[in-house]
């Protein structure tokens, strides 16, 4: 049973997009090289220049992910700018740009919660990537506490 949730997550991930490695993006991958370089800033320390390399992935991961949630807003509303300015002072009416709104996050409710697993792990690694490499920074500036 766990192994067919598995398989069924891994089907989901890949139908959103989101299971494929910023790695495999070549403008993600030049931009979280830059990143990286920013970050080791040439230190000959390669502990460091990983941990660099693997905070900035999980940075434009997390970037990826929720560019992809504000996408699938916009793509579950109907509402425009332009239309926006049609219901100027209608605010909580049936028809006002904030009914739009919620019933649009209605809408998108499945999917969203989709993202947000996606997003709860990405922000992990995000974490995760950061204490390594601050850890990986104080050992290379030789402090020790």
């Amino acid at each position: 049973m766990a192994i067919s949730a598995t398989k069924e997550g891994n089907r989901n991930a890949l139908k959103h997009g989101l299971a494929a490695s910023v790695r495999r993006e070549p403008k993600l991958c030049n931009l979280a090289a830059q990143l990286a370089q920013a970050m080791a800033d040439e230190r000959p320390d390669s502990t460091l220049r990983h941990a660099a390399e693997q905070l900035a992935l999980a940075f434009l991961d997390l970037y990826r992910i929720e560019f992809h949630k504000v996408t699938l807003l916009q793509r579950r509303t109907a509402l425009t700018p332009e239309r926006s300015k049609l219901f100027e002072g209608q605010f909580l009416s049936e028809t006002g740009p904030d009914f739009e709104h919620a019933a649009a996050y209605l809408r998108a409710r499945e999917a969203l919660a989709t993202v947000d697993r996606y997003e709860r792990k990405a922000l992990s690694r995000l974490m995760s990537c950061s204490k390594a490499y601050f850890l990986a920074e104080e050992r290379a500036a030789g402090w020790t506490l």
